[in-house]
């Protein structure tokens, strides 16, 4: 089977996917939460991960915190195994999805906003981690946790979402911006031009959409895969968030 058929076929099973996941989950079973848990419940079956927590706070070890987040994709060095309305350490979160029923103009300044007080939190890394990515990403591209926007439906067009994003994120860091954000409705999928950089952090400016069709829950997947920086910490992260020397209870005999 040829390459663009065997992408075709599994961009149907994605969506096939999708819409069984869409069909079963109701409002009464979750509470109100039922679009989070339709992307929490496709991306357990989609994306490789240790476990997926939703809404749930990161920490770093600087003392940082987040707003409570949608869905955070988790892997195995997150010591805090909380999978709902928990505390999560950013050293143990591959990438952030916020989920919107409906997108707005005011919504995308929420969006953003939220983003920024991710990216704020920093991972500590350490002496010997090895960092898997190309040589092009730039240097801060490690240190921030990915972070997309999942929409079930737009009042906006893509190209008008695109004009929006490059006015409202012209004089924010690029390094605290959002990494991408899928439309379904519309089936566009919009990220920074040249979003990974070089090698010296310069990232060119503006955001594009792309007509993604049918394949824009494809197009999701891989962005939030290919995305994720993949480290190796020679000792587990959760050591930098306790006191250097403990003060445990002593006994006496």
């Amino acid at each position: 089977m040829k390459l663009s058929k065997a992408l075709k076929s599994y961009s149907e099973v994605l969506q096939a996917k999708f819409n069984n996941i869409r069909s079963s989950v109701t409002d009464s079973d979750i509470k109100g939460n039922k679009n989070e848990q339709i992307v929490s419940d496709f991306l357990k079956s989609s994306v490789p991960h240790w476990f997926v927590s939703t809404n749930s706070q990161i920490i770093d070890s600087y003392d940082s915190s987040s707003d409570e987040l949608d869905i955070c994709v988790c892997n195995n060095h997150q010591f805090l195994l909380q999978p709902e309305g928990g505390i999560l350490i950013v050293e143990g979160v591959d990438f952030v999805v916020q989920v919107k029923a409906i997108l707005t103009d005011k919504e995308l300044d929420r969006i953003i906003n939220s983003c920024k007080k991710v990216k704020q939190l920093k991972r500590r890394h350490m002496k010997n981690s090895k960092v898997y990515c190309p040589a092009t990403r730039p240097h801060y591209w490690f240190d921030y946790v990915p972070y997309f926007c999942f929409v079930f439906s737009s009042q906006l067009k893509p190209k008008t979402i695109a004009e929006k994003l490059n006015e409202k994120l012209s004089n924010i860091r690029p390094e605290h911006q959002i990494d991408g954000l899928c439309v379904l409705d519309s089936g566009a999928s919009l990220f920074p031009r040249g979003r990974y950089g070089d090698t010296k952090g310069n990232r060119p400016s503006g955001w594009i959409a792309l007509d993604t069709g049918e394949e824009a829950l494809l197009e999701f997947a891989r962005n939030c895969i290919d995305f994720v920086p993949r480290i190796q910490y020679p000792h587990p992260p959760i050591t930098n968030y306790f006191p250097k020397e403990p003060a445990y209870l002593s006994f006496s005999n």
